[in-house]
């Protein structure tokens, strides 16, 4: 597919502007530190919308797809995206870059749609270097409907292991802004705007090694067997981000 991370981009954001937003930040661990960071958008709830539908047939045709057709499947690699934009990455960071790739799947028919991004890594430290560095890496700026969010939630999290024990530690991101608040919006836009995001979340997701035996922070959480769930209004990210620090930070002791 032709342009596939404006592509993502444009889709991404007409989710991101409907009230049925979910969006999943999943993190898997094996016992040796490795494991794999899966970020997910559900569009699954957005299949039936007419006017997403319609928005989708026009990038659809703008990336050579034939008119009426019903689905989407493709998949990237994010250095290949990235890489020409970003000439002064180390080849630490290119390395980096490179374990992660992505698959964006719309079915009409179906009712299945959703954005997937994959990262693989040999320690849990990589995650908050990775996600560093995709917060300051430059991005296609050319139709890029996304440069207002700049594409992040807003946190940074780092991530230890030490035997059997995981901890999570989190902060507000220094470049965060929150794009309901921006001036050119007005109070009207900017009201509108937290009526379109009112009932969409953002869903923590952390799968252990072992059963979790202990948690110490973490307040609101869920557990069920190797998994710790959070669930995150999206407005409560974005207006009071300071707050949900402790709700990201803790420790988990498992088997």
């Amino acid at each position: 597919m032709r342009r596939p991370l404006l592509f993502l981009l444009a889709i991404v954001t007409a989710a991101m502007l409907s009230a049925c937003l979910t969006i999943e930040n999943k993190v898997t661990l094996r016992a040796d530190g490795s494991g794999e960071q899966v970020a997910t958008v559900d569009l699954g709830e957005m299949i039936s919308n007419p006017f997403f539908k319609m928005a989708m047939e026009e990038e659809m045709a703008k990336n050579g797809k034939p008119e009426g057709e019903q689905s989407v499947d493709s998949t990237w690699v994010m250095l290949d995206q990235l890489g020409p934009l970003n000439p002064d990455w180390s080849a630490g960071e290119r390395d980096l870059v490179g374990r992660a790739n992505g698959r964006m799947y719309i079915n009409f028919e179906e009712g299945v749609g959703y954005v997937k991004t994959f990262f693989a890594f040999d320690d849990v430290a990589q995650i908050a270097q990775f996600n560093a560095l995709m917060a300051k890496a430059n991005k296609p700026e050319e139709e890029n409907p996304m440069a207002g969010f700049g594409g992040q939630d807003g946190m940074l999290s780092s991530y230890t292991l030490q035997g059997k024990k995981f901890t999570c530690t989190s902060s507000v991101s220094p470049d965060f802004v929150n794009p309901m608040a921006n001036s050119d919006l007005g109070e009207e836009g900017a009201e509108m705007m937290k009526q379109m995001f009112s009932d969409a979340s953002i869903i923590y997701t952390l799968e252990l090694p072992g059963k979790v035996k202990k948690v110490k922070g973490f307040p609101g959480h869920t557990v069920e067997g190797k998994t710790l769930t959070q669930v995150i209004p999206f407005l409560d990210l974005m207006d009071k981000p300071q707050a949900l620090v402790n709700a990201l930070s803790g420790e988990v002791k498992f088997k």
